[in-house]
């Protein structure tokens, strides 16, 4: 169906478009600023979806490097997504950012669109598409750099599809493919889809059933065997850590509002509980919103948090060290600037660490946020101390005297670089000055 949004009913349309670009715009200039236009991400995981999206791109192959295939992305769409943008625009971090307001503005279409069919009046389209941007919130999942603004929009469109189709003999094609689209999203779609099966169930459709869990699981199942064939685990790495698998606030508040939505037009010929369930949706509203603002400030500050605590270790490895094989508690951002091999210490068993001095790994940069001890092999030769609201210190670990010594020179040539109020500590006494 064609898209026309250039006629005077669209007026609510672009209201809830300024409601999402205006924060998403000052919340990017605010982050461009602090961070000397380099720009930064608040968490490390969604720097290993740009690894995976960066490296499908350039090397064809999935994973956080060129070397071996890995599932450590949580999300199977996602990263093809924005490796399509990479492979156009190039790997920058902007271009997740701006992948992710054309998804929010797709589906701010797709509710409009919605509303508009099932003739809800102008007014309630406003509340409802502001109401969906607040409650989310969207403008916090466009700047989180993952896949949270894609599940939204597939989350909605499965529901929307389901909820037009439930009294038909069979579900069309498009909203099949909708629920394994959603499901390649985030595993985390499987919520949803359960939920339709135990309507289902209740109604005793039990083809539809099968149709639609075959539909969903499709998706696992088949990265699931190639991920075997390739020496991988079936599941994703980030969902077999129990820390994985948990399923995040702003999904649950996203399921509701796919949820809700269609619900909503389901009202039309009753007006008065529709009018109930929007003041029940402002109560929400209300109770949300403070949490939203702080979860904002909490974005800033933890995207400005890795930016000065990540970025230049990035910097100096991806200098020094570009190619080599690293160790690290925070894999992401490493993964993301470097093009060497990286082994995650957070998805390594604490007993088996020590099998990492029989492998070519050369240096291994390890937080104080690490809750264990490195193999005695390892010598601590240099730490960076990182004052601030979150304090935080980094430790470069090395095997060998010779590497020990190179890292204590290539980082006192770095030092120029690192900002003033971040501290270096040499731990290594060369052999020379030893002498």
């Amino acid at each position: 169906m064609r898209i026309n949004l250039i006629y005077k009913g669209s007026w609510t349309f672009y209201v809830a478009l300024f409601a999402l670009l205006l924060p998403v715009f000052l919340l990017g200039y605010h982050l461009f600023q602090a961070t000397d236009g380099k720009f930064s991400l608040p968490h490390d995981d969604a720097f290993l979806q740009l690894s995976t999206a960066k490296t499908l791109a350039f090397s064809h192959i999935w994973g956080i490097s060129k070397y071996n295939f890995e599932a450590a992305s949580p999300s199977l769409l996602y990263p093809l997504v924005l490796a399509v943008a990479f492979f156009i625009f190039g790997a920058h971090i902007v271009v997740a950012i701006l992948v992710n307001t054309a998804l929010g503005i797709v589906l701010l279409i797709c509710i409009d669109k919605w509303l508009k069919r099932n003739g809800i009046r102008p007014l309630t389209q406003l509340f409802i598409l502001l109401a969906v941007i607040l409650l989310s919130p969207l403008p916090l999942m466009v700047m989180y750099g993952m896949e949270r603004t894609l599940l939204l929009l597939l989350a909605f469109l499965t529901v929307s599809r389901l909820f037009d189709e439930w009294d038909q003999p069979a579900f069309s094609r498009r909203t099949l493919i909708y629920s394994a689209l959603l499901v390649a999203t985030s595993y985390e779609g499987l919520l949803l889809i359960v939920v339709a099966c135990v309507l289902l169930i209740w109604q005793h459709k039990w083809s539809r059933i099968f149709e639609l869990i075959l539909w969903a699981l499709l998706p696992m199942i088949i990265f699931g065997f190639i991920a075997l064939s390739k020496g991988a685990y079936f599941f994703p790495t980030p969902w077999i850590i129990a820390s994985g698998a948990q399923f995040s606030y702003d999904w649950l508040i996203g399921c509701g509002i796919a949820v809700m939505v269609p619900l909503l037009s389901r009202t039309r010929a009753a007006q008065r509980p529709a009018q109930w369930m929007v003041a029940s949706a402002g109560v929400l509203i209300i109770l949300l919103f403070t949490r939203n603002v702080y979860a904002a400030r909490d974005l800033s500050r933890s995207s400005i948090g890795v930016f000065r605590q990540e970025y230049h270790v990035g910097q100096f490895i991806h200098l020094y060290y570009n190619k080599f094989s690293i160790i690290s508690d925070d894999i992401g951002i490493l993964s993301y600037v470097t093009e060497g091999k990286y082994l995650d210490l957070t998805k390594v068993n604490p007993g088996l660490i020590h099998l990492m001095s029989l492998q070519s790994f050369r240096i291994a940069i390890v937080s104080d946020t690490y809750e264990h001890s490195m193999p005695e092999e390892w010598t601590k030769a240099v730490s960076w101390n990182i004052p601030g609201r979150d304090p935080k210190t980094i430790f470069f670990f090395t095997k060998e005297p010779y590497a020990a010594e190179y890292l204590i020179a290539r980082m006192k040539e770095y030092s120029y670089f690192l900002p003033q109020e971040i501290t270096i500590q040499y731990f290594y006494i060369p052999t020379k000055q030893a002498e």
